[in-house]
């Protein structure tokens, strides 16, 4: 079983209030059971602090940090933990930070694109 953490899911709430098969099944959704991987996504950027981003650069130093140590406190367990840092990709991140005239600059080999996994016939 695996598990890569680049998303979950949640629920807002007092906990008493909530319903519990809505509780029940976020616990088995974000839980491992003994066995497995975790996967969590981080960043290059948690490995330096960076100017004009230091909110991000220090959250995914956290998750950096954090898949780190999870891993080293899961040894033995049948659970592991990794992370996966990439450096900067070529998507709409910048539009959505409200930056697009900052993001995209620099060499073209600086910049990962995403591929688009070709539909099965």
């Amino acid at each position: 079983m695996g598990l890569c953490n680049n998303a979950g899911v949640g629920s807002f709430g007092r906990f008493q209030e909530l319903p519990f098969e809505g509780e029940a099944r976020q616990v088995q959704l974000n839980v491992a059971r003994g066995r497995g991987a975790i996967l969590n996504v981080g960043s290059t950027a948690g490995f330096q602090p960076q100017p004009i981003q230091s909110t991000y650069s220090a959250t995914k130093a956290f998750v950096n940090a954090f898949s780190e140590a999870l891993h080293e406190d899961l040894r033995g367990t049948g659970v592991s933990c990794t992370i996966i840092a990439p450096g900067p990709i070529d998507t709409e991140f910048g539009v959505r930070a409200g930056v697009p005239g900052l993001w995209g600059g620099g060499p073209d080999a600086l910049w990962g694109r995403p591929s688009s996994r070709p539909e099965l016939p």
